[in-house]
């Protein structure tokens, strides 16, 4: 066997370069979703999907928005306030998550809403602006109630879902 003739320094120098780079993709790609409420939407619509499509829901036993908050609280240390849905909405609370995204851990709350699968991620004191997109087939919504902002996702063929949530007067 040949022995490398590239100097160790220059092997830890490439390394070293290959691992800023993806710092700095991972930074600006945090940087710009704090920054951004149509990139946060999207970015959450992805979890939506996973979130539904791999890990999938108990529809079969749904819960209380507190019983949820109580659950955000014990299992994974979030204070989560979440709406109450008017009991007309036909929305269903199926499941509550600690999901992974841009700026660290965020609440999510899975529904059956008219039998869709919708998402609520719920970001405490941190307001962001309005925004409304529709990607991937699906339409999210970024809504702030005081400190608190609220995404919402939901399949782009259902209408009227913020209210069914709680989210809007009718």
């Amino acid at each position: 066997q040949q022995a490398s003739t590239r100097p160790v320094w220059s092997r830890v120098s490439a390394f070293a370069a290959a691992a800023a780079i993806v710092l700095a993709i991972a930074g600006a790609f945090s940087w710009a979703t704090a920054r951004s409420s149509v990139l946060l939407a999207a970015q959450l619509t992805l979890d939506h999907l996973k979130c539904f499509v791999i890990d999938g829901d108990d529809h079969d036993h749904p819960m209380t928005a507190a019983a949820a908050q109580a659950r955000f609280h014990d299992e994974f240390g979030m204070d989560a306030l979440l709406p109450v849905p008017p009991a007309s909405g036909g929305a269903k609370l199926v499941s509550v998550r600690r999901c992974l995204y841009g700026e660290g851990w965020i609440a999510h709350a899975l529904y059956r809403v008219d039998g869709a699968a919708v998402s609520l991620f719920v970001l405490n004191d941190q307001p962001q602006a309005a925004a409304d997109i529709e990607a991937f087939g699906r339409h999210a919504e970024v809504i702030s109630v005081g400190a608190t902002t609220y995404v919402l996702v939901a399949p782009a063929r259902l209408s009227g879902v913020a209210w069914s949530m709680g989210l809007e007067a009718e």
